[in-house]
């Protein structure tokens, strides 16, 4: 068995134990699976030098385990399941609104007392 961590947008991020002979995508599964519309896959590892090495992978269910679009995974890897531009530009128009959001429950709370 091998130590891996799996986060960002997965159903159940954190350290996973995981069999020696494990994918990019068992290692997702284990996590509880992928949430929608995700982003690049970054998988980051410590390389035999002990330089820090990212690997970014597009998501592809077909691909087989051991392929550069599924690799196996090592001891101590990180697979970071990222976020895709609708989730970025949605939290973006989120953050721009909710404070007007909030202004206007207030106004509408005043106006339903008056």
């Amino acid at each position: 068995y091998i130590n891996i961590y799996v986060g960002g947008k997965v159903e159940k991020p954190g350290n996973k134990v995981v069999p020696r002979i494990s994918s990019m995508f068992d290692a997702i599964y284990l996590a509880g699976g992928k949430k929608t519309f995700i982003g690049p896959i970054r998988i980051i590892r410590y390389n035999s030098d002990g330089r820090l090495e990212t690997k970014k992978i597009k998501f592809n269910n077909k691909s087989k385990p051991g392929t550069t679009k599924n690799p196996y995974l090592q001891n101590g890897d990180i697979v970071f399941v990222g976020k895709s531009s609708f989730n970025v530009a949605t939290e973006f128009i989120s953050e721009i609104i909710n404070p007007f959001s909030k202004l206007l429950e207030g106004y509408i709370i005043y106006k339903a007392l008056d």
